[in-house]
């Protein structure tokens, strides 16, 4: 009897994962964004340039605060890198493709053809029409995230969600425990753009966030049904694989 609960659920709950899976372009049933997210993203000299220390995997990584740095704008992609990455993901936890301004204010990240992508820490950005984008209002951003809570906002984050990060952009230093900046196995992670309108290489800000906001979310109770669905099948496997071992063999 409990094996046949156990298979119900775990119909239930796939059924209920694949309802509630966010699609790639979910950005574009965004019809009514918040204002803040029309203005441009605010830069000042940070009020504390004391190094950050974040110690991880044997590595203190040395983060130099460039700059204060506040902004508000939409999810198109994002990647959570924290396990395909090892050390590197375990501290740029996370990218976001943004938008914001006048390409969320005109509604051009909705255009028919436009499409955005990430892939190996690049973000890409295509459309097949004539289209008045502005790729100085679109950005990749690295986040370093140090605090739980924050971590756990931020991978709650889906496409199509409006936000404000509020942090320092930051260069940012590798040194294995017991040696020096200089010294063998250190190295230099990149360090972040500081401004909107560089392309390629280096253009990706790098934020050590201190505070992450979701201004408004898409679907509300989507993230909520998946995360439970996804749950669910987790527990439907481990029970259905304790019934497997704890039932004795049938003996004709």
């Amino acid at each position: 009897m409990l094996a046949k609960i156990n298979k119900y659920a775990a119909i239930v709950s796939l059924f209920v994962w694949a309802l509630t899976f966010t699609p790639g372009d979910n950005y574009k049933r965004v019809t009514s964004p918040e204002p803040e997210l029309f203005s441009q993203p605010l830069q000042a000299p940070p009020a504390d340039t004391k190094p950050i220390v974040i110690t991880r995997n044997n590595y203190h990584y040395l983060l130099k605060p460039l700059y204060d740095y506040t902004i508000n704008a939409l999810v198109v992609s994002k990647m959570d890198y924290s396990i395909i990455t090892g050390k590197l993901g375990s501290i740029f936890t996370i990218d976001l493709c943004l938008v914001w301004g006048k390409n969320v204010e005109n509604g051009l990240y909705r255009a028919k053809t436009i499409r955005f992508s990430q892939d190996c820490r690049w973000v890409f950005a295509e459309w097949y029409e004539p289209l008045a984008f502005d790729m100085n209002e679109c950005s990749n951003n690295h986040l370093v995230i140090d605090r739980r809570d924050i971590l756990k906002t931020a991978k709650g984050i889906q496409v199509g969600d409006q936000i404000r990060i509020r942090g320092l952009l930051v260069s940012m230093d590798a040194i294995p425990f017991g040696k020096g900046k200089t010294d063998e196995g250190s190295f230099s992670y990149w360090k972040s753009s500081t401004n909107r309108s560089d392309k390629g290489a280096g253009a990706c800000e790098v934020i050590y966030v201190k505070e992450l906001t979701v201004l408004k979310r898409l679907d509300p109770w989507k993230v909520t049904a998946h995360r439970i669905a996804l749950y669910g099948m987790v527990a439907t496997v481990i029970i259905g694989l304790a019934l497997f071992l704890i039932t004795p063999p049938t003996v004709k």
